[in-house]
C-alpha cells in the first residue's frame, strides 16, 4: 500500500537548524518528514520520493538552494513541488533571484514556529491544486 501522506522536505546544511523544523512540523501529525544537509542530496532524494513542500536554505555546500530550485523548476516529474526558502540574508538579490527561479515563498531566520507551519500549510494546498491542475489540464486541451 502507498504512502499518501503529504511529504515535506527539509533541506539544510546545519544539522540544528533541521531538528528545531522537524520538531516544530511534528505537530502538523500525518505528514511524512524527510531531511537533506544540501542540494545535491535532496535531489537525490527527489528521484526516489514524492515531495510535497520542500524547506530549503539558500547557501549550502555541493549545491545551493537556488541551484536545486533550478533543477527542479525545470524538471517536469517534480516541478509542482513548492518550495520555501528558508534564509539568515536579508538581501533582496537573493529574494529577487529566488523569485525569478520560481520559489513559492521566503521564510527569514531565525523562523518563528506559527510562520513556518502557515507557510507549509498553505503549501500544502497549493501543491495538492497545482497536482489537480495537471491532470485536468491535459483532458481541457485533448
Amino acid at each position: 500500500m502507498m504512502d499518501t501522506s503529504p511529504t515535506i522536505l527539509i533541506v539544510d546544511d546545519n544539522e540544528g537548524f533541521r531538528r528545531i523544523y522537524l520538531e516544530y512540523l511534528k505537530s502538523l501529525g500525518v505528514c511524512r518528514l524527510l531531511e537533506a544537509a544540501d542540494g545535491l542530496q535532496a535531489w537525490d532524494l527527489l528521484q526516489r520520493e514524492k515531495v510535497d513542500v520542500i524547506l530549503a536554505d539558500i547557501m549550502m555546500p555541493k549545491m545551493d538552494g537556488m541551484a536545486l530550485l533550478k533543477k527542479i523548476r525545470e524538471t517536469p516529474a517534480v516541478s509542482d513541488v513548492y518550495l520555501i526558502f528558508a534564509t539568515a540574508s536579508h538581501s533582496l538579490t537573493s529574494r529577487e533571484q529566488g523569485l525569478k527561479l520560481g520559489a513559492d515563498d521566503f521564510l527569514e531566520k531565525p523562523i518563528i514556529k506559527h510562520d513556518l507551519l502557515t507557510r507549509i500549510e498553505t503549501g500544502l494546498r497549493t501543491v495538492a491544486k497545482r497536482r489537480q491542475q495537471k491532470k485536468v489540464g491535459p483532458a481541457i486541451r485533448g
